[in-house]
């Protein structure tokens, strides 16, 4: 038999394995590939945009090498941020293509938009922040009136400036670039700083306008003149102070001088202030050497016809005084005084006098000392004469003045003699005051509010004193002549005379009809001397007047001096009818009346001469009273006239 030739029969003899699968070509085996069927996916390949996950690193699209550049888009203005750029196949919905915007925080601000005049922003992204700027554009505030055209804006820029400004006839803005921190205009020695005269008033609403300083300047004197205008002096124009600071000022006038409107002196003018702060401000009048006459006349602001606009003043710490060897001295209006001495300035408003906007003043801890030889008048914070306007919303705490003289003193807070449309007063809170008025022979006349052709709403006068010495002075903490009252709150306060009468609210309504309404007098000190303390006094004649709704509650009344005469009054009311009227047509026997509803007299109390009675009545001629709704009285009614009515 022969031998059977052949290999291993088990198959495999050689010892070779399988080869690994690249399906696709492109390099990368079947383990590594992500899609070993498609070759332009595989590790490290450049990610395209194709919707393929190409470089096999869990991501589709990303980073990829044909995309674009996007930029975030954070405020939405159409132009992004170049900071942190993103490639990517497209833009999401807070990115886009362009990188120009240099503030990616502010929609207002990017290559389109329009450069604003003065607010430290580069608004349309050229690398330049603000226009007409001083000093960069303009050497001086000077240079830049005289190079730019009306209806500019010129951006102040941090810093002290002290230039002399003759703007007349000029229509301009300055605007300090960083606000009135860092932007001061020093008036020093140059007053006034701001100069505006005008052929005739322009009515505008701020030809000349001044935006976010500071106005200070140190001590303004002077020895032969006036002061008038220390930051401004207009004339027939229009000026606006806005977002104003006015600190570190003071005005002294010596001799000859009188001091009106340190910050504006205007006459026939359009004066306008919005957000005034101003502190530390110091008025001084040492009088007159021929004339022994010291006068402060608008100490802040001085209007002579013309118009004031006011919202926003408050003003902290200010002093006001007059030297105290003059023989006559007057304040009238240490913050405003608005009178229209002269000439009207305008045809048209010829019937309304001074005209006033004002809303929102405060006055805090503010100083007025009146110290003469003969006498002393008129001490006064807001001073209105023939002025026709509202007043919205006023605030005084704090404030002390006094005023003494050997012959008479008067001392007032708020002060009105409106002989034209009247003015409008209302949102009053006057509290934690102090007033005093020394004079030994005219007597001290006066008090907190005193309001002429008026008509007063919503009035608080909480916890002040005002206190007296004199023969034949009366004092009054609030009072109306010609007007009407209506929502007065009167409480803790302190009115004391030494000599003569005290009341805390007289109310007067001599030629027409008029009404005290909604009214609360509680808890309340009136110390009179010889004649009568009353906590309201109401005095009518050829109108009618009706006092409605009210409570007198809970008041104190001390008479310090007994009266020889017929008969001491101290009364919770006191109500009169007189003569008194200018209408030649009129007579004594065509009085009005005088009547009272809904008011209440409860719990007052009395001591030293005199009775305390509900309801006290005086008139030289014969009248009519009608009163209701009186309760609660420790006493009769008492009465000098006819009156009629019941207690309740």
């Amino acid at each position: 038999m022969g031998a059977t030739m052949g290999g291993d029969d088990s198959g495999g003899g050689d010892g070779s394995t399988e080869a690994p699968v690249d399906a696709d070509g492109d390099g990368a085996t079947e383990a590594d590939d992500c899609d070993d069927m498609d070759p332009t996916a595989y590790p490290g390949a450049d990610e395209l945009c194709d919707g393929v996950d190409n470089d096999c690193d869990g991501t589709i699209d990303n980073d990829p090498v044909d995309g674009g550049t996007y930029y975030l888009d954070a405020d939405g203005d159409g132009f992004g941020s170049p900071e942190a750029p993103v490639v990517a196949c497209g833009p999401d919905a807070t990115q886009v293509a362009d990188s120009t915007d240099c503030d990616d925080t502010d929609a207002a601000v990017s290559p389109t938009a329009t450069e604003v005049g003065c607010d430290a922003i580069d608004n349309d992204c050229d690398g330049v922040t603000d226009i007409h700027t001083v000093p960069t554009d303009h050497a001086t505030l000077q240079a830049a009136v005289d190079t730019l055209a009306d209806g500019a804006e010129i951006c102040v820029e941090p810093g002290t400036y002290t230039e002399a400004l003759d703007l007349s006839g000029r229509t301009l803005a300055f605007t300090g670039q960083q606000g009135a921190a860092a932007t001061v205009l020093d008036v020093g020695t140059i007053a006034p700083m701001v100069t505006i005269s005008e052929a005739s008033p322009t009515f505008g609403p701020g030809d000349i306008a001044f935006t976010g300083f500071t106005i200070t300047g140190g001590e303004l004197s002077t020895t032969s003149g006036d002061i008038r205008g220390g930051f401004a002096t207009v004339t027939g124009g229009s000026l606006r102070l806005s977002e104003v600071a006015v600190s570190a000022l003071s005005g002294r006038a010596v001799d000859e001088g009188n001091l009106e409107g340190l910050l504006v002196y205007a006459v026939d003018s359009v004066v306008t202030l919005q957000d005034v702060d101003v502190d530390g401000v110091e008025l001084w009048q040492e009088g007159h050497t021929s004339q022994n006459y010291a006068h402060i006349n608008g100490g802040l602001v001085r209007t002579v016809r013309g118009e004031l606009d006011i919202d926003t003043l408050v003003v902290t710490n200010l002093l006001a005084s007059t030297a105290p060897t003059r023989n006559r001295c007057r304040i009238s209006g240490a913050v405003l005084g608005l009178d229209d001495t002269g000439v009207l300035y305008s045809a048209d408003r010829s019937a309304q006098g001074t005209l006033f906007t004002i809303a929102d003043v405060e006055v805090r801890d503010s100083t007025i000392s009146m110290h003469c030889t003969d006498s002393a008048s008129t001490g006064t914070l807001l001073h209105f004469t023939n002025a026709s306007g509202d007043l919205v919303g006023l605030q005084v705490s704090g404030h002390v003045a006094e005023a003494s003289a050997d012959w008479s003193a008067t001392s007032e807070l708020l002060y009105s003699f409106a002989t034209y449309s009247g003015a409008t007063f209302s949102a009053l809170d006057l509290s934690d005051n102090h007033a005093s008025a020394t004079g030994s022979g005219g007597g001290g006349l006066g008090g907190l509010v005193s309001l002429d052709t008026s008509d007063v709403s919503h009035v608080t006068l909480w916890g002040n004193t005002f206190e007296g010495e004199a023969d034949h002075g009366m004092n009054t903490l609030f009072q109306v002549d010609q007007g009407s009252i209506d929502h007065l709150d009167v409480r803790a306060n302190t009115v004391a005379v030494g000599d003569y009468a005290s009341v805390l609210v007289k109310y007067a309504q001599y030629e027409e009809d008029g009404g005290l309404t909604n009214f609360v007098l509680a808890g309340n000190e009136v110390a009179a001397g010889e004649l009568f303390g009353a906590a309201l006094t109401v005095q009518g004649a050829l109108g009618d007047v009706v006092v409605r709704n009210g409570d007198i509650v809970g008041n104190t009344f001390t008479s310090t001096i007994p009266y020889d005469g017929t008969g001491l009054i101290q009364g919770g009311l006191e109500v009169g009818l007189t003569g008194r009227g200018s209408a030649p047509d009129k007579r004594e026997s065509e009085l009005g009346s005088i009547a009272v509803s809904g008011v209440q007299v409860v719990d007052n109390t009395h001591s030293g001469d005199g009775d305390l009675d509900a309801v006290a009545s005086w008139s030289p001629e014969a009248f009519t009273v009608s009163y209701s709704n009186l309760v609660g009285n420790t006493s009769n009614v008492a009465s000098r006239g006819d009156l009629v009515g019941s207690d309740g």
